[in-house]
């Protein structure tokens, strides 16, 4: 009886793994999409930022709001409030904010290295061989 009950709790847990796995991968892919885009984006902005149609610090904040906000956070913490319950988590106000502020700030925090390896290595080559290296360190510790 309670070897039944164990491996019933058992799956149900590796079920909820998986789909927090399939969730932040969902949400980590859009990211790798936006490489192209910043790197067509940059000759444009380089021009009209030394043109001085307008500043740097403009530039940033809009796009953050645009890209950080718009493009990364709403679209997870949509996803999170619609699929939370379905995915069978705890039905406490407390696990669920937990949970979509840490996909939130995960979507958010994948955007921004993209950015960051986009900016510092210049193609979409690099920064995948980047993002590919970074992840085999977080492993290596682990």
């Amino acid at each position: 009886m309670c070897v039944r009950a164990c491996l019933r709790m058992h799956a149900g847990v590796t079920g909820r793994l998986g789909t927090i796995f399939f969730t932040l991968q969902i949400a980590a892919f859009p990211s790798l999409a936006a490489m192209e885009q910043l790197i067509t984006e940059r000759p444009v902005a380089t021009r009209e930022l030394s043109r001085h149609w307008y500043s740097a610090g403009g530039y940033m904040v809009v796009k953050l709001l645009v890209d950080g906000l718009l493009l990364r956070a709403l679209p997870s913490a949509v996803y999170t409030t619609l699929f939370y319950w379905i995915f069978g988590m705890r039905d406490t106000a407390t696990a669920f904010t937990i949970a979509l502020g840490v996909i939130t700030a995960f979507t958010c925090c994948v955007g921004a290295l993209v950015m960051c390896l986009v900016n510092l290595l210049g193609s979409p080559g690099r920064t995948g061989a980047g993002l590919e290296v970074e992840r085999f360190l977080v492993r290596a510790r682990n």
